[in-house]
């Protein structure tokens, strides 16, 4: 079920949050259609506009394009457009010459003004809060879901406000923006094909069917309606009279194919045993995916403390069964009473936090269309975390909310889960739009209770695939979930609300986040046993942001995170997972370390939902080196020390050490970045590695200013330019003589990479001396310039095409094949002395012997 709210059913004007609104670093842009709607007989829309402007002392935007259609449409064949298009030529030559300092003129003659104004307002949309004023849906919605898109990806955009231009001249907004972001590309297509034929209405019935978008109602006549007996939710349920067994339904009609679906205005009976009242169904207020819901009104015409849910044709006819089975469904919740069951670990009744159905609604031909359920207050769990991916907007909706106040709703929703799972009933729909809270008392309701499923008679056929165990991620069929099935779901809610992230699988380096959870890799660190029972440690850190936040959960929050959401944890398969109950005794425990941490005012824990220092670890110490005894907070090694010691044996160094005695134990000096001299901390003279010191700001990735190519800091020269790019301008080793590339010249203080780091080589084959060379890593020999050029055996003549080297030659100048073949002592040279030969080839070729010869021997 979506967010419960009122349908919009007037237009309102806009203009005074416009006028509060901008001030002279807003970027504000018309487009032409806008304009003409402008200059509509009786719009007093430049009445409004320019006062605003001036006395927030700004400027709109528009195109050169805009002049040239003018132009155009002042020459065409029709009289009225003609004569609007000279009139708004006159208005904006006014404001360009008395000036007026109101308007800017921006683009390229033959660029589409259209296209102009967008590629601005995409382009700004980090740097300034923005404007745009346009009639043109489509437009609207190309800007609209372009920024929308940037959004998930790059936080702290600014403010973008779209508006349109009514024909009494008001600032109004386009309300279908919202609601075509929930379609999917193929119905945003068959909604715009609709709209381009200006058949508004059609298409306005095409998103009201698909989403909760409610157009401009038009006024109906209201039914008649007799005195109805006021529902009362206190009422107590006498189990033993009015009490209805799940297989003996209420309603024992046969559903007529012509039914049709409840709307605003019709009067149903809603039945509760042998209580029988009646009720109107008030305005629509959500859109489900199985229904509807509606306020309910009394005979005095206000709102009662209930909402109806009614059901879709489709949802009851899918099937023969569909309309049985459901009723028998409902028939079996309000029979059972569970809203009136006492919590058993905490005060109340389970009603109290989740909505059951309370009475059976049929209508006047005894035909079942839904069910009444108690009214929450509230707003979906999925909007609170959606707000908190920006931290400013975050803070301007709900100034006063900490992250204790988080916790109190993880509670909530905890104890609800786990009086639930008690009675052996499962949510299995269970997502963060299936959950409201209170933000002002932080109570929590779970709705859609008639999806959920009870025991192994009612199965819970629907779901969403992100809020999905990985068990049954491909399908919700009518299998019968498991609490373990579902406890991952839980831990899953539990981190989005604590770490303000819609995704616990999302990540600087996560490409696809739903295949990230089908197959297990989490990205945060933790401690884990994994399947074998070996305690192992995950690496792979989030964002700095997001790595903060989840460095302020306790110990056994993350590790119960880790061992949830990553492949090898100790409770990603079912059967091991963590109960609600655990988990509250998880929350409880830091609730109460940010309560100590706040009386003590010790900044170790820190309340705040979006921290900005990483949680103060206080440990004992007592030193090996110089036996002195105090507290210090491990943090501090791995703020200086280079490169971080690891997290399991970090408390045990800050247990044994302070700080200074550590870095002398070890004979840890300063070091600085080998590109700009910063100051990096302490670490090893030389890194194990071999790799040099390069701090943080010299990583920082910047563009070539020759290729515009990416690449990190440290890797251009002082002109700014690439190796490839600088490549071409070279230098001479101070030590060695060779030609090197400037940029490495420059890095290396006039040395090549060799002679700076290198130790004295000889060549493998001659034993010639090279010079000073870095040792290869991959074991290889190194040869001298001689021994690198081209060669060929001396006996066979082989050179391999001409890519043989005279290294691959033994001292006689022979290939590994020859020299197998010729012997080698005194008896060689004398051989060849006897034989008059001046090359070792004629010594040894083998005697020519005829056919015969070689056959028979002859």
């Amino acid at each position: 079920m979506g967010e419960m709210r009122n349908p919009r059913t007037i237009e309102f004007d806009k203009f005074e949050e416009f006028r509060r609104s901008i001030n002279p670093r807003w970027k504000i842009y018309v487009d032409t259609c806008s304009l003409y709607s402008a200059m509509e007989n009786g719009c007093s829309f430049w009445d409004r506009f320019i006062p605003a402007l001036q006395e927030n002392d700004c400027r709109f935007v528009i195109t050169v394009g805009t002049f040239e259609e003018i132009k155009k449409h002042k020459r065409g064949a029709d009289a009225r457009k003609a004569k609007t298009a000279s009139d708004l030529e006159q208005v904006l030559y006014h404001f360009s010459r008395n000036q007026m300092n109101l308007m800017v003129t921006v683009g390229s003659q033959g660029e589409f003004h259209d296209q102009a104004i967008q590629a601005k307002i995409r382009s700004r949309a980090l740097g300034y809060n923005q404007v745009y004023i346009t009639n043109d849906l489509a437009n609207a919605w190309d800007v609209y879901n372009s920024i929308r898109n940037s959004q998930s990806v790059n936080r702290g955009l600014k403010r973008l406000l779209i508006y349109r231009i009514s024909k009494k001249g008001e600032l109004v907004r386009h309300e279908q923006l919202k609601y075509l972001s929930e379609l999917n590309q193929k119905q945003i297509g068959e909604f715009f094909a609709l709209w381009h034929e200006r058949k508004h209405r059609e298409a306005s019935e095409f998103l009201e069917d698909l989403t909760d978008f409610r157009a401009p109602a038009t006024k109906r006549k209201q039914p008649s309606f007799k005195t109805a007996k006021r529902l009362e939710e206190s009422e107590p349920l006498d189990r033993g009279t009015e009490g209805i067994a799940f297989n003996e339904p209420i309603v024992q009609s046969i559903i007529n194919p012509d039914y049709e679906m409840p709307t605003t205005g019709a009067r149903l009976k809603a039945i509760r045993g042998d209580k029988v009242v009646e009720i109107e169904l008030g305005k629509r207020i959500a859109r489900g995916g199985e229904g509807l819901i509606y306020s309910v009104k009394s005979d005095a015409g206000k709102d009662e403390n209930y909402l109806a849910k009614v059901y879709k044709k489709t949802k009851l006819y899918k099937s023969t069964e569909g309309a049985a089975e459901t009723m028998l469904k409902i028939n079996y919740i309000v029979g059972s009473g569970f809203s009136k069951q006492p919590l058993r670990n905490a005060s109340g009744d389970l009603g109290q936090h989740v909505r059951f159905p309370l009475y059976v609604l049929v209508n006047e031909d005894d035909e079942f269309v839904g069910y009444l359920m108690g009214k929450a207050d509230g707003i979906p769990l999925a909007k609170l975390i959606a707000d908190g991916a920006v931290e400013s907007e975050f803070r301007r909706l709900y100034p006063n909310l900490t992250k204790m106040d988080l916790i109190d709703i993880c509670l909530g929703f905890l104890r609800a889960v786990d009086e639930l799972h008690r009675k052996e009933i499962i949510v299995g729909d269970m997502n963060a739009n299936n959950i409201l809270v209170d933000t002002q008392t932080n109570e929590v309701y779970l709705i859609d209770a008639d999806s959920y499923q009870y025991g192994d008679r009612f199965p819970c056929n629907v779901g969403v695939e992100k809020y999905t165990s990985p068990e049954f991620l491909k399908t919700h069929d009518t299998r019968f979930r498991t609490k373990q099935n579902e406890l991952f779901v839980v831990a899953r809610i539990l981190c989005e609300v604590l770490m303000m992230v819609d995704n616990p699988y999302n990540s600087t380096i996560a490409q696809d986040p739903l295949d990230d959870m089908r197959n297990g890799r989490f990205r945060y660190t933790f401690e884990f046993l994994n399947q074998d029972g070996a305690r192992q440690s995950n690496r792979e850190a989030p964002a700095e942001d997001l790595e903060i936040r989840w460095g302020q959960l306790t110990r056994a929050i993350k590790n119960a995170f880790g061992n949830t959401f990553h492949k090898d944890g100790k409770y990603w398969k079912p059967g091991e997972r963590r109960s609600a109950s655990t988990w509250m005794r998880y929350l409880e425990e830091y609730k109460a370390e940010i309560k100590s941490s706040i009386t003590s005012q010790d900044g170790i824990v820190s309340n705040d939902v979006f921290p900005t220092q990483r949680r103060k670890w206080i440990t004992h110490v007592t030193c090996r080196v110089c036996g002195e005894a105090g507290e210090q907070e491990p943090s501090e090694f791995n703020a200086v020390i280079y490169p971080k010691i690891d997290s399991s044996d970090l408390r045990d160094v800050a247990r044994n050490y302070h700080l200074e005695c550590y870095c002398r134990e070890n004979g840890l000096v300063d070091i600085e970045c080998v590109t700009c001299g910063a100051y990096m901390g302490v670490g090893k003279p030389e890194r194990e590695d071999g790799k040099d010191y390069i701090c943080q700001t010299c990583w920082e990735k910047v563009e070539c200013s020759n290729c515009k190519n990416t690449f990190a800091r440290w890797m251009l020269d002082d002109s700014g330019c690439c190796r490839r790019c600088a490549g071409e301008v070279r230098v001479q080793c101070i030590e060695c003589k060779r030609e090197i590339p400037k940029w490495l010249h420059d890095r290396n203080g006039g040395k090549c990479d060799d002679c700076r780091i290198g130790v004295p080589t000889y060549c493998a084959h001659c034993n010639a001396y090279i010079g000073k060379r870095k040792p290869r890593n991959d074991g290889k020999e190194q040869y001298c310039e001689e021994c690198w050029k081209p060669a060929k055996c001396v006996r066979c003549e082989w050179d391999n095409h001409g890519r043989a080297k005279k290294w691959m030659f033994d001292s006689r100048g022979l290939c590994r094949r020859c020299a197998a073949k010729v012997p080698t002592g005194v008896a060689f040279q004398e051989k060849v002395q006897s034989a008059g030969a001046k090359d070792i080839s004629k010594a040894t070729k083998p005697e020519k012997k005829s056919f015969f010869e070689r056959l028979f021997g002859w």
